[in-house]
């Protein structure tokens, strides 16, 4: 099914125009020949790799998202690990297929129509109906051509073409998700060709049979025992993505994730999922801080380590960086005994990257985060290249400070000075009203502008769009008013979650 939206992407979106695509097995690649256009091996400034969980782009919880503010943010790095990004689903897929059935369908309705003018009586009432029908088809199959919506992660990979034509994606080739989940997440790297190339991969090489060593970039790794030492099929609510890439005399193996956040109810599968991990039947025989809402969590990084030791001691690549949103924090217990078996196994960025919507909490403090989730982990015996001295050279973005906040400033419509942290509610400053008013015009021109197809006709989508734009004024503005909501927009407009970065040298490689 995935495949097929990658082909219509192709067929139907004019942007896709512009580049190449490689709709594969493994893996899905826009911007196809980006390095073989733009790379330089000439360039030995450091490479900046960025993880971001970017809060699914394409769905309607996230439909006030600033694609342009997103990838202004994304071009701070040269490759970046995106996970949460979708398929198509729900309306937006609905809405696709009936343009192709109508893409398909009017060229023959119009040679009809002209067979039939043709056989008509032209100073008859039934010639200038005829006429009028063919021209309505005609006119419509023109418009027709521009309504096909674009996936989220595509309108990522257009903004970023914007700033810099050489970027592109690697994106997984298929979306997956816990069993009965209406979401089924895919993982992407974004990278700038112009720095970043793609390189074999020696296990996609190995154990996925569609691909070749001159295409072998990605892939899911094999989780079978034909690689491992225990058969983990089906115990991933979503497997963990791999790509190799190369900047400099750099290379490295990027492994994506983002972890189950509620573990599965079922009690065969949950003592099938710790036996096979852990070695033991239930949850509590793990220690503290474990539970029936997060054993999976720790089952999964458990098993993508076990991936990781495997890929480090069959192939010659050993600068792996495991990241992505891992719904764990950094000082679990068990997430520390873990660790300790694995040699060199370091987590990076402990500071908290999920948004909090409160400015204040009871005590009067708050930094606008709430957990830390999201991080690298990495062999510290490894990756000399992206250290300063001994320490490595990551950290988390903030949202609240430099160029993020500057980029905001375009939402950002309250007034805080002087208020104390006592009183709940803010004043609109004079130019925010102005900036709510510039952004709410634009929403409504963009949604009565937006057409669809019902019973072979293009209408409008929204004949009355304003419980809509109400919604924009309220959740993207008016909220910032209540300290409840303070950081909510960051949510509305960017993602709930802050990315982290680390940056390596590209003069040498200690594999």
């Amino acid at each position: 099914m995935f495949q097929e939206e990658c082909e219509n992407n192709i067929s139907y979106l004019p942007s896709v125009d512009e580049y190449s695509v490689d709709c594969g097995m493994e893996f899905h690649h826009y911007n196809s020949e980006a390095a073989e256009d733009y790379y330089s091996s000439f360039d030995d400034d450091p490479v900046k790799l960025g993880t971001w969980n970017v809060f699914h782009p394409g769905i309607g919880k996230s439909q006030f998202k600033d694609y342009s503010l997103v990838a202004e943010i994304m071009n701070r790095w040269d490759i970046v690990t995106a996970v949460e990004l979708l398929p198509l689903i729900g309306a937006d897929s609905r809405h696709n297929e009936s343009v192709i059935s109508y893409l398909r369908e009017t060229p023959r309705k119009i040679n009809d129509l002209k067979k039939e003018l043709n056989a008509t009586n032209p100073s008859t009432k039934a010639y200038e109906k005829l006429k009028a029908e063919l021209k309505e088809a005609q006119d419509g199959l023109k418009k027709a051509k521009g309504l096909y919506r674009s996936p989220g992660y595509l309108k990522i990979l257009k903004e970023l073409r914007k700033i810099d034509p050489s970027w592109a994606l690697i994106l997984s080739p298929r979306g997956e998700g816990s069993d009965g989940s209406w979401i089924n997440e895919l993982v992407g790297f974004y990278y700038r060709g112009r720095k970043v190339k793609p390189i074999e991969n020696e296990h996609c090489e190995a154990f996925q049979s569609t691909l070749t060593a001159s295409d072998a970039y990605a892939c899911f790794p094999d989780i079978t025992g034909k690689f491992l030492y225990r058969n983990y099929e089906g115990l991933f609510s979503r497997r963990p993505f791999m790509g190799s890439f190369k900047s400099g005399e750099f290379d490295f193996t990027l492994i994506g994730s983002h972890i189950i956040h509620n573990s599965p109810d079922d009690s065969d599968l949950m003592k099938t999922l710790l036996n096979k991990t852990f070695g033991v039947d239930h949850y509590d025989d793990l220690g503290e801080g474990v539970d029936s809402g997060n054993y999976a969590r720790f089952a999964e990084i458990k098993m993508t380590f076990e991936i990781i030791k495997n890929l480090k001691r069959k192939y010659k690549e050993q600068d792996v960086i495991y990241t992505g949103d891992f719904n764990v924090e950094a000082d679990e217990p068990l997430l520390k005994k873990m660790m300790s078996e694995y040699e060199g196994m370091k987590v990076l960025v402990r500071s908290e990257t999920s948004l909090s919507n409160q400015r204040f909490d009871s005590s009067g403090e708050g930094n606008g985060y709430s957990n830390n989730y999201d991080h690298f982990f990495v062999d510290s015996n490894k990756l000399g290249e992206c250290k300063m001295g001994s320490l490595f050279t990551s950290r988390r973005v903030d949202f609240y400070k430099g160029f993020i906040n500057d980029l905001m400033q375009k939402y950002l419509i309250r007034d805080i000075d002087g208020v104390s942290h006592l009183k709940t509610l803010y004043p609109m400053s004079d130019s925010g009203k102005k900036k709510m008013n510039r952004e709410v015009t634009r929403f409504k021109n963009y949604l009565d502008s937006q057409l669809t197809i019902k019973r072979n006709k293009i209408v409008p989508v929204y004949t009355d769009s304003a419980t809509r734009v109400d919604a924009f004024r309220r959740r993207v503005f008016e909220s910032q008013l209540d300290d409840d909501f303070f950081y909510g927009v960051y949510k509305e407009i960017l993602s709930d979650h802050a990315p982290i970065e680390i940056t390596c040298s590209t003069e040498e490689d200690d594999d």
